[in-house]
């Protein structure tokens, strides 16, 4: 039936965009172990985008910040770090933050559609 397919294709949107922020906070914590620039290395979420970016603090149109947008099905719905806001940053060598909590994505047409994302005090996240 087509809400069948509407919910598979949700799922599968899903999916690719929690790997997807997965995949940027790998980066952004090997960016930061390896000492990249001499510097630290973060991720920032906003409701249709995630961004990866260099320093301590994010800066909305810096330079150096790659933006990767979400599929238009998908929203970051929530995000709930330790110290609040909507910044990751790793620290440099151990790869670790204190931004530790859940970002769930949901499906734009019916937010019971969901994945969470968690972030652990090693910087490493995963997904359920």
């Amino acid at each position: 039936t087509y809400e069948t397919y509407i919910k598979v294709n949700a799922n599968k949107a899903l999916d690719i965009d929690a790997q997807r922020i997965i995949a940027e906070l790998s980066q952004a914590r090997s960016l930061t172990i390896g000492s990249k620039n001499a510097s630290q290395w973060g991720v920032h979420f906003a409701s249709t985008s995630v961004t990866l970016f260099e320093g301590t603090t994010y800066t909305e149109g810096a330079s150096g910040n790659a933006v990767a947008s979400l599929n238009p099905a998908v929203e970051v719905s929530s995000v709930s770090l330790l110290g609040g806001g909507t910044d990751i940053v790793f620290q440099r060598l151990s790869g670790a933050t204190s931004a530790t909590g859940t970002v769930m994505v949901s499906y734009v047409a019916s937010s019971s559609i969901n994945r969470t994302i968690t972030i652990y005090g090693t910087g490493v996240a995963d997904v359920q």
